[in-house]
């Protein structure tokens, strides 16, 4: 006799978490996921601007500079879906901020 496991349904799912608390858990791991990756760019960045400072050459240079574009483009991309799924707009937000 064969067991097969059932994916939960959709309807199960919507009952286990309101629509626009998945939304907001996905906004939070988005968001907390681009800062960590922008927090490590920019400190590798900061520690090859002291060794140039100090003379010295950088190795890595291209490598670097290839993360933090890379991680720019990651945060863009998780700013479209955090205010995707907010429902706000980059001027709603910069005019709270600033």
């Amino acid at each position: 006799m064969r067991h097969t496991k059932r994916r939960p349904t959709k309807k199960l799912l919507k009952r286990a978490l309101p629509r626009n608390e998945i939304g907001l858990e996905l906004v939070k791991r988005v968001i907390v996921r681009s800062n960590h990756e922008l927090l490590y760019a920019l400190e590798r960045l900061l520690g090859s601007y002291r060794v140039l400072l100090a003379g010295t050459p950088i190795g890595d240079a291209e490598e670097i500079l290839w993360q933090v574009n890379a991680t720019l483009q990651n945060a863009e991309r998780a700013t479209v879906i955090a205010l995707s799924l907010l429902g706000t707009s980059r001027e709603e937000i910069h005019h709270e901020c600033y």
